[in-house]
């Protein structure tokens, strides 16, 4: 089963997104850079989702920190703040996808799966 780590500052989406998300993947959260990064140490997570402005160390930041770890995952990022030089940068860095909140669960959970369906083809993401 693919690790997935969640990375967003509100408690309530993020808590949410992860039950959405049960038997999907195993599942990690935490609500700052730091801590992101910490865990990509210890968990090698294989798909990130998480809040392009999270505290500690910025969602641009942190995909290239966990690139350099353990090489980059499938990487959805969620913003509230949307611009050129945003979608610029998170193109450079690798970002596979961005969805602007608010947004619905159902649509992350559906974009997050079609990002593993085109790159890890034989996986099962939903029961």
């Amino acid at each position: 089963m693919l690790k997935l780590l969640i990375v967003d500052a509100a408690e309530d989406f993020r808590m949410a997104l992860a039950e959405a998300m049960k038997g999907m993947y195993i599942i990690k959260t935490c609500d700052d850079g730091q801590s992101a990064l910490e865990l990509a140490r210890t968990f090698s997570p294989d798909l990130l989702i998480l809040d392009l402005m999270i505290s500690g160390v910025d969602g641009l930041s942190l995909v290239q920190m966990i690139a350099q770890i353990r090489g980059k995952p499938i990487v959805l990022a969620t913003t509230r703040f949307q611009s050129v030089y945003v979608l610029d940068a998170a193109t450079r860095v690798g970002i596979d996808y961005i969805v602007v909140k608010p947004c619905s669960l159902q649509a992350v959970v559906n974009r997050l799966a079609d990002l593993v369906d085109s790159r890890i083809p034989n996986v099962v993401t939903m029961p």
